[in-house]
C-alpha cells in the first residue's frame, strides 16, 4: 500500500480521512463524513425544505427542480 496516500488523508481529514483511505484500499465503497460535510448536507436539505425545490431568482425563476 502507498503510505503517502494515508499520510495525505490524515493531514487533510485526520482519523476520518485515514479510515476512508483504508476502506478504499480494501475495496469497501463506504465513506465516513466529517463534521463539515455533515453540516453542508444538513444545510442543503434545509434549503430544499424552505424553497420547496423551486428556483428563487435568476433566469429560471419559479421553475421546480
Amino acid at each position: 500500500m502507498n503510505l503517502k496516500k494515508f499520510i495525505y488523508a490524515y493531514k487533510r481529514d485526520q482519523t476520518i480521512g485515514l479510515i476512508n483511505t483504508f476502506f478504499g484500499k480494501i475495496g469497501i465503497k463506504y465513506r465516513l463524513k466529517n463534521s463539515i460535510q455533515k453540516r453542508i448536507l444538513f444545510l442543503q436539505k434545509s434549503l430544499k425544505d424552505i424553497t420547496k425545490n423551486v428556483v428563487q431568482s435568476g433566469n429560471y425563476k419559479e421553475i421546480q427542480i
